[in-house]
């Protein structure tokens, strides 16, 4: 049974017909999200890892979009057994 479970999560905002972050991000990640699902305009899209390190080095991979506009939030998270939590936030414009 896995005990620490790590994520990376970028939230985009998607427009009708315009330009989408999704292909990029997952390129510049090298793998395609385990998870991908979009909800009022936003795709959420979350990588897994196999460490905290490696989900800070994904994340890392991700900085050269946070000038974008489009990218609304970027964090690696490492949750643990027993319920403790390491959130790192690189990007987060959820109030904006």
């Amino acid at each position: 049974m896995r005990t620490t479970r790590c994520i990376v999560t970028a939230w985009i905002r998607v427009a009708p017909g315009g330009p989408d972050l999704c292909d990029p991000l997952t390129a510049a990640v090298g793998e395609p999200p385990f998870e991908s699902a979009e909800m009022d305009g936003v795709r959420d899209m979350q990588w897994a890892a196999d460490s905290t390190n490696d989900a800070l080095a994904k994340a890392d991979r991700l900085k050269p979009f946070c000038d974008d506009p489009a990218l609304i939030l970027l964090k690696a998270t490492t949750y643990y057994a027993g319920g403790s939590v390491d959130a790192f936030t690189i990007k987060d414009n959820r109030g904006a």
